[in-house]
């Protein structure tokens, strides 16, 4: 896995890729997050959460993520302690509404930051 820091990115590609960023230390997803990409979301998740520190998930190129993405995301915030966060970077549109619409957004232990609203 590359490494990088995790800003704003444009994806076109709808592979989906998991690569690491070390400013914040935390991973990045792009492409589509579907079934067939469940595992890699979950060993990505999974190591992250095994850091004493928060999980920074950069989702700037993220052009797609299903239910079974959402439900791992969700299910990530609820194993962490009350004291660290999952952090969710830069979601494009389509994917903060799902987000909202699965309520991933709404656990205390998630914080969504540079989210481009638009209705």
């Amino acid at each position: 896995m590359g490494g990088g820091n995790i800003a704003p990115q444009s994806e076109s590609d709808s592979r989906f890729r998991v690569t690491s960023v070390r400013i914040p230390q935390g991973v990045a997803f792009s492409g589509e997050c579907d079934l067939s990409s469940l595992r890699e979301v979950e060993d990505a998740l999974s190591a992250a959460l095994e850091s004493e520190q928060d999980v920074h998930v950069d989702l700037s190129g993220l052009l797609f993520i299903d239910a079974g993405g959402l439900r791992l995301l969700g299910t990530t915030a609820d194993r962490l302690p009350r004291s660290r966060y999952l952090v969710l970077y830069y979601p494009p549109p389509q994917v903060h509404r799902m987000l909202s619409l699965a309520r991933v957004d709404a656990d205390p232990n998630v914080i969504v930051r540079g989210a481009a609203l638009r209705g």
